[in-house]
């Protein structure tokens, strides 16, 4: 197996936050007559065992700058769990934000994390046959996301099959 490639907090923090706001560093959410302020250059990340935290901070007319927090479980160094990752059904903040917004800050989050491995997938370079090094699994511990590579797998298609 090849070693993982290795990405600090902060840089996370940096490339997801990047991500976020490609186009803008806040942009306005509407759904059902609600807007929502998103300042997505005000994204937090932090990594603990086994967990991935993205922060995205929300404001409406109602409430303040608040931080929804979405944490992803994924696995660990002693127990890759592959590419799966698992979060609640919403992500941490006040009942309201949580109830109107939280589909769309999980969707954020997990699509600025997906961008950010996929990136460092494609620079990672290729195996034997020439093709691209392919995420197997995520991992995190101490601070630090790892991002496990594999080779393309080599399968052979036989008759008509699919």
């Amino acid at each position: 197996m090849l070693p993982p490639i290795e990405v600090p907090a902060g840089k996370l923090e940096a490339l997801v936050r990047r991500s976020l706001t490609e186009q803008h560093e806040r942009l306005v959410w509407a759904e059902a007559g609600d807007e929502a302020v998103v300042h997505l250059a005000r994204t937090r990340v932090s990594i603990r065992t086994g967990m991935v935290l993205i922060a995205i901070v929300l404001q409406t007319d109602d409430t303040e700058p608040t931080e929804l927090v979405v944490p992803l479980a994924i696995g660990t160094p002693q127990d890759i769990t592959g590419l799966l990752a698992v979060t609640p059904r919403a992500p941490e903040g006040p009942a309201g934000l949580v109830l109107q917004w939280g589909d769309a800050v999980i969707a954020a989050a997990w699509g600025a994390l997906v961008e950010v491995v996929t990136e460092f997938t494609g620079a990672a370079g290729s195996d034997e046959r020439g093709a691209p090094l392919q995420a197997a699994a995520l991992v995190a511990q101490d601070e630090v996301l790892g991002i496990v590579l594999q080779a393309e797998p080599n399968v052979r298609r036989r008759g008509g099959g699919p």
